[in-house]
Protein backbone atom coordinates (compact mmCIF):
# COMPACT_ATOMS: atom_id res chain seq x y z
CA UNK A 1 0.00 0.00 0.00
CA UNK A 2 1.30 3.44 -0.81
CA UNK A 3 1.58 6.20 1.79
CA UNK A 4 -1.58 7.76 0.36
CA UNK A 5 -3.45 4.53 1.10
CA UNK A 6 -3.76 3.33 -2.49
CA UNK A 7 -3.38 -0.38 -3.09
CA UNK A 8 -0.79 -1.41 -5.68
CA UNK A 9 -1.31 -4.41 -7.99
CA UNK A 10 -0.78 -7.64 -6.10
CA UNK A 11 -1.51 -6.10 -2.70
CA UNK A 12 -4.50 -6.44 -0.46
CA UNK A 13 -5.71 -3.50 1.56
CA UNK A 14 -4.68 -3.75 5.19
CA UNK A 15 -7.49 -4.09 7.69
CA UNK A 16 -7.92 -1.18 10.06
CA UNK A 17 -6.15 -1.84 13.35
CA UNK A 18 -3.78 -4.43 11.91
CA UNK A 19 -0.76 -2.24 12.62
CA UNK A 20 0.11 0.67 14.86
CA UNK A 21 -0.54 1.33 18.53
CA UNK A 22 -3.60 -0.89 18.77
CA UNK A 23 -1.77 -3.96 17.45
CA UNK A 24 1.28 -3.20 19.59
CA UNK A 25 -0.80 -2.89 22.75
CA UNK A 26 -2.82 -6.07 22.26
CA UNK A 27 -0.28 -8.57 23.70
CA UNK A 28 0.11 -6.44 26.85
CA UNK A 29 -3.63 -6.18 27.42
CA UNK A 30 -4.60 -9.84 27.41
CA UNK A 31 -4.10 -12.42 30.11
CA UNK A 32 -2.61 -15.10 27.85
CA UNK A 33 0.49 -14.59 25.66
CA UNK A 34 -0.37 -13.70 22.09
CA UNK A 35 1.77 -14.69 19.14
CA UNK A 36 1.18 -12.41 16.18
CA UNK A 37 3.18 -12.76 13.01
CA UNK A 38 1.93 -11.35 9.72
CA UNK A 39 2.76 -12.67 6.29
CA UNK A 40 3.06 -10.29 3.34
CA UNK A 41 2.82 -12.74 0.45
CA UNK A 42 3.09 -10.34 -2.47
CA UNK A 43 1.49 -11.41 -5.76
CA UNK A 44 0.11 -14.93 -5.47
CA UNK A 45 -1.31 -16.58 -8.56
CA UNK A 46 -4.73 -17.68 -7.34
CA UNK A 47 -6.61 -16.96 -10.56
CA UNK A 48 -7.48 -13.30 -9.91
CA UNK A 49 -5.05 -11.89 -12.50
CA UNK A 50 -5.71 -11.25 -16.16
CA UNK A 51 -2.92 -12.13 -18.61
CA UNK A 52 -1.49 -8.59 -18.71
CA UNK A 53 -1.30 -8.35 -14.92
CA UNK A 54 0.28 -11.81 -14.64
CA UNK A 55 2.91 -10.92 -17.26
CA UNK A 56 3.73 -7.55 -15.66
CA UNK A 57 4.04 -8.97 -12.14
CA UNK A 58 6.09 -11.97 -13.28
CA UNK A 59 8.53 -9.61 -15.01
CA UNK A 60 9.10 -7.83 -11.67
CA UNK A 61 9.63 -11.06 -9.74
CA UNK A 62 13.32 -11.83 -9.01
CA UNK A 63 12.65 -15.57 -8.93
CA UNK A 64 11.00 -15.41 -12.36
CA UNK A 65 7.62 -16.72 -11.25
CA UNK A 66 4.66 -15.68 -9.17
CA UNK A 67 3.96 -17.19 -5.79
CA UNK A 68 1.52 -20.04 -5.35
CA UNK A 69 -0.83 -20.82 -2.49
CA UNK A 70 1.49 -23.75 -1.65
CA UNK A 71 4.41 -21.32 -1.19
CA UNK A 72 2.45 -19.48 1.49
CA UNK A 73 1.08 -22.70 2.98
CA UNK A 74 4.63 -24.01 3.42
CA UNK A 75 5.73 -20.84 5.25
CA UNK A 76 2.60 -20.98 7.40
CA UNK A 77 3.22 -24.65 8.24
CA UNK A 78 6.77 -23.77 9.31
CA UNK A 79 5.56 -20.94 11.54
CA UNK A 80 2.99 -23.21 13.17
CA UNK A 81 5.49 -26.00 13.66
CA UNK A 82 7.84 -26.46 16.57
CA UNK A 83 10.70 -25.26 14.33
CA UNK A 84 9.03 -21.84 13.97
CA UNK A 85 8.33 -21.34 17.68
CA UNK A 86 10.92 -18.55 18.06
CA UNK A 87 9.39 -16.40 15.31
CA UNK A 88 6.84 -14.05 16.84
CA UNK A 89 5.69 -10.49 16.36
CA UNK A 90 7.13 -10.19 12.87
CA UNK A 91 6.02 -9.01 9.45
CA UNK A 92 7.49 -11.55 7.04
CA UNK A 93 7.76 -10.53 3.40
CA UNK A 94 7.16 -13.98 1.92
CA UNK A 95 7.07 -12.71 -1.63
CA UNK A 96 10.01 -14.33 -3.41
CA UNK A 97 11.96 -11.05 -3.35
CA UNK A 98 9.17 -8.97 -4.95
CA UNK A 99 9.39 -6.24 -2.30
CA UNK A 100 13.21 -6.11 -2.28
Amino acid sequence: MTRSGETRPGEAAEPVGATGPRADATPREVAEPVEATRLDPGPIDTGWMDADTRTALTARQPLGRLGTPKDIADVTAFLLSNAGRWVSGQLLHTDGGFSA
